[in-house]
C-alpha cells in the first residue's frame, strides 16, 4: 500500500491551496402520501447576531414544514412573523439565467432564517406530507452564522489503484484551531444515493500521521476497497468555545482509478537528427508498465533557475512495458538558459481514454538532460 503522496497533500492542503471552509449541516427524508412526518434534528448553534438559517427543498409540491425550537414553540408561515423569523417559501425554475446555489435546485423551497439572540440547542424540522400526490424527497440544510468551521480534503482528487486515500478534516473557531472534536467520515459510492456506507471511521486529532496536538488538523489513512467514484461525508460534533454544542458536515469527491499505467524509469539522450556530429534535441523516454492499453499523454516540464519550457507527447500504449518519448530541442534548451544545468520535472502520465483525464502516474523529479557543452560548440562554429 502506497502511502507517502497522498498524506504529504493531505498534511500540505491546508496551507498551499485554497480550501472551502462551511459551518452547514444537513438531513434528508422520505415523505409518502398519507404517510407519517418526518423529523430531522438539527444542533444549533447561533451566534448572537443572527442570521441562521434552515433551507428545506421538496421535491413535490404540498408537503407542510415548519420549525421546532428548543423550548418546544413551532414556527410557521402564519406565525413565524411575530416571533421575529423569516419565513419564504418558493418554487425554484431551473432555467433562471442567474439563480446559482441551492436555490437553483429543483423543488419546493422553504427558508426559515432565525432571530438576532436565537438560543442554541436542538431544533427541528417538521415536514407532513400534506397534500403531495406522490413519494416525495426532503432536504433540509441548517447554515450557522457561529465561527467555527470545517472542511475536508482527499490528498488527491484521483487515487491510483493499490494506493491509500487520505483524509484531512481541518476545524477551526475564528481563526483558532479547534481541540476536541469528533470528526467521523463515512464513505459511500458517488453515483448512488441510495447505496449504504462501505466505510465508517474517525479522524483523530493526532496520531502517527499527524503527531501534532491542537493544530486544527484531524488525519487518518484508508484503504479504498477497489475503482470507483465516491464521496466522503464528514461530520464533526463538539462544544464550542461559548459552550454551544455545534454539528458540521463537509464532504469531498474522489475517484479510485482502475490500474492504467505505472512510470518505471525516465531516461534521457541526446540525439543528432542531421547527422552533423552536434545534438540537435533531447529525447525523454518514460518507460511505462501498461496495465490498461490505450492512448496516453506525456507531459514534463524542463527547468533551469526560475524559468521552465512544457513538452508533451501522445502515443497508444499495448498492455506490458513500453516506452513513451518527448523531445527537447537544443535551441529550445538554450533559449532556456544557455549555460544551464536542467532539469526534469512535474513528469505526468496522462489517460486519453477517460473523459476526464486522470494522470494514471508522475513523478516529481525526472532527473537532469545531457550537458550542453557540446551546444555551446556549434554556437561558436557557427
Amino acid at each position: 500500500m502506497v502511502w507517502r503522496f497522498g498524506i504529504f497533500c493531505a498534511l500540505a492542503m491546508a496551507a498551499q491551496e485554497s480550501v472551502s471552509f462551511v459551518a452547514r449541516d444537513a438531513r434528508a427524508a422520505l415523505l409518502r402520501p398519507g404517510g407519517a412526518e418526518a423529523v430531522l434534528p438539527f444542533t444549533a448553534d447561533p451566534a448572537p447576531s443572527g442570521g441562521d438559517i434552515f433551507h428545506c427543498i421538496v421535491s413535490v409540491a404540498g408537503a407542510e414544514i415548519a420549525l421546532i425550537a428548543p423550548s418546544g414553540v413551532e414556527i410557521n408561515a402564519t406565525n413565524a412573523e411575530a416571533q421575529g423569523y423569516t419565513f419564504v417559501s418558493f418554487r425554484s425554475v431551473g432555467n433562471r439565467a442567474f439563480l446559482s446555489g441551492p436555490a437553483a435546485i429543483p423543488g419546493f423551497h422553504v427558508t426559515l432564517e432565525l432571530p438576532p439572540g436565537a438560543a442554541s440547542g436542538e431544533y427541528q424540522i417538521k415536514a407532513k406530507p400534506g397534500a403531495i400526490a406522490s413519494e416525495a424527497t426532503l432536504r433540509c440544510a441548517y447554515n450557522s452564522s457561529s465561527p467555527i468551521r470545517v472542511a475536508l480534503t482527499v490528498g488527491q482528487r484521483y487515487i491510483r489503484s493499490g494506493d491509500g486515500a487520505a483524509f484531512s478534516a481541518m476545524i477551526f473557531e475564528n481563526t483558532k484551531p479547534f481541540v476536541g472534536a469528533k470528526a467521523t467520515v463515512r464513505i459511500r459510492p458517488r453515483d448512488d444515493a441510495a447505496a449504504p456506507h462501505i466505510a465508517e471511521f474517525e479522524l483523530p486529532d493526532s496520531g502517527a500521521l499527524n503527531p501534532t496536538v491542537g493544530d486544527g488538523l484531524y488525519l487518518r489513512a484508508w484503504s479504498p476497497p477497489g475503482p470507483g467514484n465516491y464521496i466522503a461525508a464528514l461530520r464533526v460534533t463538539g462544544v464550542s468555545g461559548g459552550g454551544a454544542a455545534f454539528s458540521r458536515l463537509a464532504s469531498a469527491e474522489f475517484t479510485v482509478l482502475k490500474p492504467l499505467a505505472r512510470i518505471e524509469a525516465i531516461s534521457d539522450s541526446a540525439i543528432d537528427d542531421n547527422g552533423d556530429g552536434l545534438p540537435d534535441r533531447v529525447a525523454i523516454t518514460a518507460n511505462v508498465r501498461v496495465s490498461t492499453a490505450g492512448s496516453y499523454e506525456l507531459a514534463f516540464n524542463v527547468r533551469a533557475g526560475q524559468r521552465n519550457l512544457t513538452s508533451r507527447t501522445r502515443a497508444r500504449l499495448e498492455q506490458g512495458l513500453a516506452p513513451i518519448t518527448a523531445g527537447v530541442s537544443f535551441t529550445d534548451l538554450a533559449s532556456l538558459a544557455p549555460e544551464g544545468p536542467y532539469a526534469i520535472t512535474d513528469v505526468f502520465l496522462f489517460h486519453l481514454d477517460d473523459p476526464e483525464l486522470p494522470p494514471a502516474d508522475d513523478r516529481a523529479d525526472g532527473g537532469a538532460p545531457p550537458p550542453t557543452s557540446r551546444l555551446d560548440c556549434r554556437r561558436q562554429d557557427r
